[in-house]
Formats: C-alpha cells, sequence, structure tokens
C-alpha cells in the first residue's frame, strides 16, 4: 500500500461546493452538496466507515534488530480523516456545531448529523407536507367534525 490509497485534496475550497451552512432546516440540500463534494474526491468510505484506520505502528525486522515504527498509513489515513472532518465542521451553522462539538472522527460527526439534525428536519416538515398535500388534493388528513356526526 502506499499513501496515495488515502486522498488528501487539501487545495479543495468547501465553500466552492458547498454553497449553504448546514441548519435544523436545510440537511437534505446541505447533504447532497456534501455528499457531491465527499464522493467527487473519493473520500465517500470514510463517513460510511467502509475504510477502518490501518494499525498505528508497524514492526520493521532488520538485521540484528527489530524496531516497532509510527506506520506511516496510519499517518495518512489520519490526516485524510481529520481533512474530511474539517470540511464537514466548516460548512455547519453554530446550532449544528454544537451537536458536534465533542465528535473525534468525520463518521461520528457524520452519524450524529444525520440522527440529530436530519430528525430534527423530519420532524419540522411533516406538518407543512400534510398541508401541502391537502392543498393538492382537495381533501383534509382528517375527518371534519361534521362528517363523524353524519357517519353514527
Amino acid at each position: 500500500s502506499s499513501f496515495s490509497e488515502y486522498p488528501y485534496p487539501s487545495m479543495i475550497k468547501v465553500g466552492n461546493f458547498v454553497s449553504i451552512k448546514l441548519t435544523k432546516a436545510n440537511y437534505p440540500l446541505w447533504k447532497a452538496q456534501m455528499l457531491s463534494l465527499i464522493s467527487g474526491q473519493d473520500m465517500l468510505a470514510f463517513i460510511y466507515g467502509t475504510v477502518k484506520a490501518p494499525p498505528q505502528s508497524i514492526t520493521v525486522e532488520e538485521p540484528r534488530i527489530t524496531r516497532i515504527i509510527d506506520n506511516p498509513e496510519y499517518l495518512a489515513w489520519t490526516r485524510t480523516e481529520k481533512l474530511l472532518k474539517e470540511w464537514i465542521i466548516g460548512s455547519l451553522s453554530e446550532e449544528c456545531l454544537a451537536i458536534v462539538k465533542d465528535s473525534y472522527t468525520a463518521r461520528y460527526v457524520w452519524t450524529e448529523l444525520a440522527k440529530s439534525v436530519n430528525a430534527h428536519y423530519q420532524e419540522a416538515k411533516t406538518p407543512l407536507e400534510k398541508s401541502e398535500k391537502t392543498k393538492e388534493t382537495g381533501m383534509s388528513t382528517s375527518t371534519p367534525n361534521h362528517m363523524h356526526e353524519k357517519m353514527q
């Protein structure tokens, strides 16, 4: 394996790809932009957890001596992982940053945002969607009181 196994596109300006800060009201739009950026840089495996950290150290066998050294692949993996975490953190509003401020990895940040912010977004949009559905069909999503009286 080599260092190139873990991309490190440090010159990328996230704001050129992700035009909005994540709030509790715009999760799907933010997620679409972030996924496009992350996918385009071959880094999806970091947020999906399909690439695991290599061992932190390795054993090097030399004539008459065995040494344990820092694993260069682990250092490369860590660098890429931290960059991705910085991208995500940098695209958050203050309210969303507060949710993940103590997170250690990009995957954990991504997962927490999906749980917390997306759940809030889903709850917030449900009444609006019901209202929109009523307008489209001309029918109420609940039965009016006068209908209950006629049914009895």
